[in-house]
């Protein structure tokens, strides 16, 4: 009880300093005041403004506030430009996201801006609905929690694919490394994906938070050896049958990765 009781005072808190100094600041910055009324939209905005964390952390946000824009009968607008436009990569499906930085309204107060990304826990301000144009800064999956509150059976892939397909250039090199990694004779070959984040563990250096410590070698060493064997097990566990896809946050584990297991 004690430990809920401090994660609420510390969430309130960061959301107190998110209000009055992180917002204030954007709109002071970025904003002008006006009377003009704004349009009935949500927008997701990664713009460079907040460190909006990884790729994934920024699908998880736009699935939630699309999901959000649903539930409160809003327009969805997704405003991905930093550090490169995600229109060059994925285009819209069923559902058109696109925006450009000309045809988004900072006119404050019908349009306001609401930092989130300390909210993770207690989303309460993200899911309040809101009038005229909100831009979301916000970097999680909050799916369970939007089912609950309004009986809604939302999918994560359903809204994925509603919203997104890759263009034609990715899509080619897709096609392509599919025709390298099938068997002639089993065209649906299945493959397991393993995916392993180590947070600054062996010294790559790609997250800014301070908690996340370099090991010394030894450890690393150990660490590695520990996920290669946990690999190893997971392919014998299937007859070495499965073709294997590897993704990790460690450009130190991946290099020795090729060279451990060539199968991956």
């Amino acid at each position: 009880m004690i430990n809920k009781l401090k994660n609420i005072w510390h969430a309130f808190k960061q959301i107190r300093y998110d209000v009055f100094h992180i917002e204030r600041k954007l709109i002071r910055t970025k904003y002008h005041f006006s009377l003009s009324p704004s349009k009935n939209r949500y927008i997701l905005k990664c713009d460079g403004y907040m460190n909006h964390g990884g790729f994934f952390d920024r699908m998880k946000g736009a699935i939630s506030i699309f999901a959000l824009s649903k539930v409160h009968g809003k327009d969805f607008k997704l405003s991905f430009t930093h550090p490169f436009d995600l229109r060059n990569y994925l285009e819209p499906n069923r559902y058109d996201w696109t925006i450009d930085e000309s045809q988004i309204d900072y006119n404050y107060p019908a349009t306001k801006p609401i930092i989130g990304y300390f909210e993770f826990m207690y989303p309460w301000r993200i899911m309040l609905k809101r009038l005229g144009e909100v831009h979301y800064y916000f970097g999680y999956n909050i799916l369970d929690r939007i089912n609950k509150k309004y009986g809604t059976s939302f999918d994560w892939k359903e809204l994925y694919d509603e919203l997104f397909k890759p263009r034609y250039r990715l899509q080619q090199l897709i096609n392509l490394y599919q025709i390298k990694t099938t068997r002639e004779d089993d065209n649906k070959m299945p493959y397991y994906a393993i995916h392993i984040r180590f947070l600054n563990l062996l010294g790559d250096d790609n997250e800014n938070n301070p908690a996340y410590k370099k090991l010394d070698k030894e450890s690393a060493d150990e660490l590695m050896e520990c996920c290669i064997k946990k690999i190893e097990e997971l392919r014998q566990c299937n007859g070495n049958s499965k073709r294997y896809l590897l993704s990790t946050d460690s450009n130190v584990f991946m290099e020795k990765a090729k060279i451990r297991l060539p199968y991956i």
